[in-house]
């Protein structure tokens, strides 16, 4: 294939994930890692996956590995940064730091680099403490990369929050950041920082086959469109029989000149068929399209909507029979009832549901080992996920996490676990579960009764209700815990 066509695919696949904004955010902890575990993994993911109700989290060697599986299909060996040293193949320079180089030794290098370099090469550095950093190389003395850009890191794993920054994770910086110098001595950028160990280039681009269709359509009829499908039912938000769920896609043009925009639709939307708009230069439009829901059978709902040739990411909505408001009010009054007299939260929810026919662990412990494997290790525990089965198990179909817990499919299979967790996710009768060890001893449970969440938010911690901010910003912790699941058991009904 002509290799012009690869680069152009490439950087085209650049372009889509730069465009996508504050969609996008840095994640510093979303490598693939054994023990040391991020609970926002999507490395597989399109940059169209990235939209206003769906954060898109990558860090900066997760963010160079989509941009290659993106534009051939293919995985890079390793996204560890570094691994990806020795890993990545071919590598066309490779340099380990003495620190006793001198000023024009440094500059010798870095005329060498420059003259080495191509667009769709991969550099590299790791630091001594086994972390490092990636970025692409896009010619003209630029590169790109994904990183928190000398501001903390996008979660805070410490304090159990969110960090979510309006300019998104990814950025375009100056080759000259790599060898730049401040207040007389080397900036932390410099590759030959005290702190580096060694760096290189690789060249994997060489070695790629053909660009996959969405890369090529990027760079044909779907040029410069940025595309992005929210829907009525975000999240953990359930649809049931009879319910209509509203796809929303926004398409918006970087063309200088006007263009026809066609919008082919899979068969049960409203208008399946083809809808064609004319787009000014810059300009953009909304369309949105209705599904009615027929059946709960499946899981979810994931329709097919293609611009311009080019296969948009829509989000999944989840299926679900759904209790009368009748009903889950007289449920929320059972669990006021029975945390009266018990004063355990996951109790009172276990002996409100037993009352509906829905048999329900009391005990956290039960559920976390009804949930997940325990891999222990002198390194350190983890929990792993078993086969998933809201039907059974009461979960709500992927929406567990936390910095212990992994999945044996998380590097590769979309929406095996949750990335973001919000108050709008949540249902009446919902009950988080939380853990903060992978034995279980540390376990606490909340009910959720539509406006406040009640139970404990700490091991040990004494029942009260949380609202609004509050409640918010403990859906925000879900993520730094040890491990979490949200427990649907109406859906058993």
């Amino acid at each position: 294939m002509n290799e012009n066509i690869k680069l152009d695919a490439l950087m085209a696949v650049v372009s889509a994930y730069l465009k996508r904004g504050c969609d996008l955010q840095y994640d510093q902890r979303s490598m693939d890692r054994i023990l040391q575990l991020t609970p926002r993994r999507r490395k597989r993911l399109p940059p169209e996956a990235a939209t206003p109700d769906h954060t898109l989290f990558l860090d900066c060697s997760g963010y160079v590995s989509a941009i290659f599986y993106e534009t051939f299909g293919y995985e890079l060996p390793s996204d560890l940064t570094w691994h990806m040293i020795d890993l990545v193949e071919p590598q066309v320079y490779y340099y380990e730091i003495t620190h006793q180089e001198t000023a024009e030794e440094r500059g010798a290098i870095e005329a060498e680099l420059r003259a080495l370099l191509q667009p769709g090469d991969i550099i590299t550095y790791d630091r001594y403490v086994g972390s490092g950093h990636t970025m692409l190389y896009l010619g003209n003395d630029r590169y790109t990369d994904c990183t928190a850009g000398g501001r903390p890191d996008g979660y805070d794993y410490a304090g159990r929050k969110n960090r979510y920054y309006p300019e998104g994770g990814l950025f375009v910086q100056p080759l000259e950041k790599l060898f730049a110098c401040e207040n007389g001595g080397l900036a932390p950028s410099n590759v030959f920082h005290e702190k580096k160990r060694r760096f290189a280039v690789s060249r994997p681009l060489e070695r790629m086959g053909e660009p996959t269709p969405r890369s090529l359509a990027r760079l044909g009829d779907a040029r410069d469109l940025v595309c992005a499908v929210t829907t009525s039912h975000p999240g953990a938000k359930m649809a049931d029989a009879g319910d209509t769920v509203i796809y929303t896609l926004r398409v918006r043009s970087f063309r200088e000149e006007n263009c026809t925009v066609n919008i082919s639709l899979e068969a049960g939307l409203t208008g399946d068929g083809t809808v064609q708009c004319m787009l000014p230069a810059h300009g953009g439009t909304e369309v949105r399209f209705a599904l009615q829901v027929k059946d709960t059978q499946a899981m979810w709902i994931r329709p097919q909507i293609t611009v311009n040739t080019l296969d948009v990411w829509t989000p999944r909505v989840l299926l679900g029979k759904l209790p009368t408001q009748e009903r889950l009010s007289r449920l929320c009054a059972d669990f006021e009832r029975e945390l009266a007299v018990c004063g355990d939260a996951l109790q009172a929810a276990a002996r409100a549901y037993a009352a509906r026919g829905i048999p329900m662990a009391e005990r956290g412990r039960e559920f976390v080992f009804s949930h997940f494997y325990l891999h222990d290790s002198p390194a350190g525990d983890v929990l792993s996920r078993r086969p998933q089965d809201p039907r059974k198990d009461l979960s709500v179909w992927g929406m567990f996490g936390g910095t212990g817990v992994i999945t044996a499919e998380m590097a590769t299979s979309d929406g095996m676990r949750c990335t973001q967790l919000e108050r709008r996710d949540l249902m009446p009768g919902d009950v988080i579960l939380c853990c903060d060890d992978a034995c279980g001893h540390g376990c606490y449970g909340s009910f959720y009764d539509g406006e406040c969440l009640t139970g404990a938010f700490e091991d040990g911690e004494c029942v009260r209700s949380i609202r609004d901010e509050e409640l918010d910003a403990f859906v925000d912790s879900l993520f730094g815990r040890y491990a979490f699941i949200l427990l649907r058991p109406f859906q058993a009904q």
